[in-house]
């Protein structure tokens, strides 16, 4: 048998290729907001408190009062997210002498893209996993046939919640995936909703009522999550490369780190591989600030909530602020205490 012929590739170009693959991969992280290590160098506990800006209510000062009263002194506090990294994804492998030799051609052509597509799983798979233990201060129970409908009431509750309007999504399992390939769907996104073309393409639907629609098979089939572009941070860093392995090599791109190392084990006489990545998944939570009707003045809850994401489920069963020691107050405030008549779903026909 003859030997394979190799062709010598420099590692950094092997490595970017395998990061140009991984980002092909992921759909989930993509839709979070990046951060990277340089935050965190010097954090207690690989952990970063993130300030947010502190709110502040408004009041007012009576015209031409008699200055008897004191204005009120409100403290400001910023507050702070912790977010750590918690995981280290990789993917390791080797080649004998005999392998290297005979079977495959360089590392390039076949096990380092293999290790990409490992990695990126693991990514996909931990992002995923955050959306589904989330907490969601607003759960819409959709039914088959009263998606759209649906769809707008979770656009209305990210408009009273104060979510972000840009870069919002809707990330759907495969039912929704199913149920919005029909034909009223189609007419909707066609009218006044251009459907889109991302560098995700093979995940995006298309634009539907202000949202980009994309499909992840790794969610629950009757699940759907709204989001806006803030809802979760998506933390992602190469480790150092080490200077005592020759054929190592770090890369970013497009928001994504990774490491290359590549060794010989010459007491089992085999090349080994290991693509690695550091990574973690937060999702933020806000006060809300709202307008007491009956005392007349702006109020900050007294705990904090989702205010970037809803969540939908097929066959599920509405929840409006089902949770805090103020909710009640605050989902009547917000005028978040029940779903819309307007998206509510027509009676089946008898």
């Amino acid at each position: 048998m003859a030997a394979v012929t190799h062709t010598p590739v420099k590692p950094e170009k092997l490595a970017a290729t395998a990061v140009a693959l991984t980002e092909r991969e992921l759909v989930v992280p993509t839709l979070f907001a990046k951060k990277g290590i340089e935050d965190f160098k010097g954090a207690k506990d690989d952990t970063l408190n993130v300030k947010v800006p502190g709110i502040l209510p408004a009041h007012d000062y009576e015209w031409r009062n008699n200055r008897a009263q004191e204005l009120i002194l409100d403290p400001y506090k910023e507050r702070k997210i912790a977010v750590r990294f918690g995981g280290d994804a990789y993917s390791a492998t080797s080649l004998t002498d005999e392998e290297w030799e005979f079977d495959f051609n360089g590392w390039g052509t076949s096990i380092l893209p293999a290790q990409a597509h490992a990695v990126a799983r693991k990514l996909e798979y931990g992002a995923v996993k955050a959306l589904k233990t989330g907490k969601y201060t607003v759960e819409i129970g959709a039914k088959e046939n009263n998606v759209l409908k649906d769809i707008i009431e979770a656009r209305r509750a990210l408009n009273l919640l104060g979510a972000s309007k840009v870069s919002r999504t809707l990330v759907v399992g495969s039912d929704w995936d199913t149920l919005l390939q029909s034909a009223d769907f189609v007419k909707a996104a066609s009218v006044g909703d251009k459907l889109a073309e991302t560098a995700f393409a093979d995940a995006v639907l298309g634009k539907v009522k202000g949202f980009n629609i994309v499909v992840s098979e790794d969610l629950p089939a009757d699940e759907a999550y709204a989001l806006a572009g803030d809802a979760f941070i998506f933390l992602n860093a190469a480790p150092h490369v080490p200077e005592s392995v020759k054929g190592a090599t770090g890369i970013s791109d497009s928001g994504i780190s990774m490491r290359w190392m590549r060794d010989y084990d010459a007491m089992h006489l085999q090349e080994r591989s290991i693509v690695n990545t550091w990574y973690g998944f937060q999702q933020v939570l806000d006060p809300v600030v709202y307008w007491d009707e009956t005392a007349g003045v702006e109020k900050i809850s007294d705990d904090q909530y989702t205010l970037r994401a809803v969540k939908l489920k097929l066959g599920g069963t509405d929840k409006y602020f089902a949770e805090g020691t103020d909710k009640t107050v605050v989902g009547k405030a917000l005028g978040l205490d029940k779903r819309s008549k307007h998206t509510a779903a027509s009676p089946l026909p008898a």
